[in-house]
């Protein structure tokens, strides 16, 4: 509970939007093929930045820096979590960016997903 509870706090400070989907089979569809060792990922967690708000709030060149690192860092808190609790996760480019932003209703324009991370149990049932 400490991990979200600090994630929560940095997402509140990094102005970037997490969304949570548990429709498994939509899931599935929005990823490339063959992205995960199981059967369908449990969730995925989208994390996406709007540009055009964070430029606006803080306006120095530095931001963009500021933004990537701090979304690995949320990125990597919930990496840590599921380890944790024994969950198969990871971070992959492999997804279908157009079927996302109609997902989410995001504008291509101003607003990009940075990570998708998905989490699911290990067909087998043993950790590798």
């Amino acid at each position: 509970m400490k991990t979200i509870e600090k994630a929560t706090k940095l997402i509140t400070h990094a102005s970037v939007k997490i969304t949570f989907e548990d429709n498994s089979w939509y899931i599935h569809n929005l990823l490339s093929k063959k992205t995960m060792k199981t059967s369908y990922p449990t969730c995925m967690i989208i994390i996406s930045v709007n540009y055009t708000r964070k430029q606006w709030r803080y306006r120095h060149e530095r931001e963009l820096r500021n933004t990537y690192i701090t979304s690995a860092q949320i990125c990597q808190k919930f990496l840590l979590a599921a380890t944790k609790n024994n969950l198969f996760c990871n971070v992959t480019p492999a997804n279908r960016d157009r079927k996302i932003i109609q997902l989410l209703s995001l504008d291509h324009l101003q607003e990009q997903v940075l990570y998708t991370i998905n989490v699911g149990y290990q067909t087998g049932g043993e950790r590798r």
